[in-house]
C-alpha cells in the first residue's frame, strides 16, 4: 500500500512538472503527504506562485527595466549607471480625451482609451519599439539600433492607419471615436536607471526626449511630426512634407520640422 501511494504521488508530481515544462503555470500540485515527495510538491507550488507573480509584475514595469534587471541579476552586478545612446523617441497623445472624460463614466472611459492604447502598443512592439511608459492617454516609446528612425516612422504610420480603420468600424457601431497626434525625434540620450535607490526606473532622458514630447503636443490630430534628425537618418521610402519651422514653448530657436504623409 505504501509503495502504491508513493508511486502515485511521484507520477502526479512528474505529470505536473511536465505541464510546467510546456509553459502551463496554472498547475497546482495536490499531494497531502508529509514525506519527502509532499515537501517537494509544496516547494514546486511555491515556485509556481512566484513565477505567476513575476509574470504579473512585468506587466507594470517597462520592458527596459525588465531587461536591465534580468541582465544584472544574471551577472550578479550592481545596477548600471546611465549611458549615452542614439535612440528614436516616439510620443503619441490621444486627442479628445479630456472632452470624452466629461461625458463618460470612468469605467467606460477606460474601455475606450484601452482600445487605442492596445492598437498603439501592437504597432510599436511589431516594429522593434519598447514602450517606456503610459502617462494617462500619452505613450512614450523608444527605438534603438541603426533602423530606429525607420522603425519609429513605420510604427507611427501603422498607428495612424490603424486608428482610421478602427474608427470606421466604431462609427458604424455608433461608438466613441478618438484620434492620435504623434511626435518623433532622433538623437543622443542618456539611457539607464534613475531615481532614489528605493524606487528606481530605467528610462531615457535628454533633449531628444523633451523635443519629441513637444512635437507630440504640437502635432494636430492625425499628424505625424518629426525632426530633421529623423529625416536625415531614414533608409526607407516615406512621403514627407516640409513644414514651417515650429516655435515650441521653452525653446529659443524655431525647430525645422516635417510631416509624414500616409
Amino acid at each position: 500500500m505504501f509503495s502504491k501511494r508513493l508511486s502515485a504521488n511521484i507520477i502526479n508530481l512528474a505529470g505536473s512538472v511536465r505541464e510546467i515544462g510546456k509553459g502551463n503555470l496554472d498547475v497546482q500540485i495536490d499531494i497531502p503527504s508529509r514525506d519527502e515527495i509532499g515537501l517537494l510538491a509544496e516547494e514546486v507550488n511555491r515556485m509556481l506562485q512566484s513565477l505567476r507573480e513575476n509574470i504579473q509584475m512585468k506587466k507594470y514595469v517597462s520592458p527596459l527595466a525588465v531587461d536591465m534587471i534580468e541582465t544584472q541579476s544574471g551577472r550578479g552586478t550592481e545596477v548600471p549607471s546611465m549611458e549615452k545612446r542614439e535612440i528614436a523617441v516616439l510620443f503619441s497623445d490621444i486627442r479628445g480625451f479630456t472632452s470624452l472624460s466629461e461625458s463618460l463614466e470612468p469605467e467606460n472611459l477606460v474601455d475606450v482609451i484601452n482600445v487605442y492604447l492596445d492598437l498603439q502598443s501592437k504597432y510599436i512592439e511589431e516594429n522593434e519599439g519598447i514602450i517606456d511608459k503610459f502617462a494617462g492617454d500619452e505613450v512614450m516609446a523608444i527605438f534603438q539600433g541603426e533602423a530606429a528612425p525607420d522603425d519609429s516612422l513605420t510604427a507611427a504610420v501603422n498607428i495612424q492607419r490603424g486608428v482610421i480603420e478602427i474608427n470606421q468600424h466604431r462609427r458604424r457601431e455608433k461608438k466613441e471615436c478618438l484620434t492620435v497626434g504623434i511626435g518623433i525625434n532622433f538623437g543622443e540620450a542618456m539611457l539607464g536607471s534613475m531615481g532614489p535607490s528605493s524606487r528606481m526606473d530605467y528610462t531615457a532622458i535628454g533633449d531628444v526626449v523633451n523635443l519629441a514630447s513637444k512635437l507630440c503636443s504640437f502635432a494636430r490630430s492625425g499628424h505625424i511630426v518629426v525632426t530633421k534628425n529623423v529625416i536625415q537618418r531614414l533608409n526607407g521610402s516615406f512621403s514627407v512634407v516640409k513644414m514651417e519651422p515650429a516655435k515650441l514653448s521653452g525653446r529659443q530657436k524655431s525647430v525645422p520640422i516635417y510631416r509624414v504623409s500616409y
